[in-house]
């Protein structure tokens, strides 16, 4: 039980830390500079997973928000 409590508590501290270095890089503009830079990617895969969705014959509209 207590292992357990550790474990839970160590990936709480990370989570912690990863969320403060997100907050860190948002504020000084980093974090923009990433998502306009992955921008196209990110909408070039989702395109592709449409594309695919569409061939297997799965409703598109019921999974755009998901992508």
């Amino acid at each position: 039980m207590q292992k357990l409590r550790e474990e839970e508590e160590k990936e709480r501290e990370r989570k912690d830390r990863l969320h403060q270095n997100y907050l860190k890089r948002k504020e000084n503009g980093k974090q923009k500079e990433y998502e306009e830079r992955y921008k196209a990617r990110r909408e070039e895969k989702k395109q592709e997973k449409i594309k695919v969705l569409k061939r297997v014959g799965i409703p598109v509209k019921d999974l755009d928000d998901n992508l």
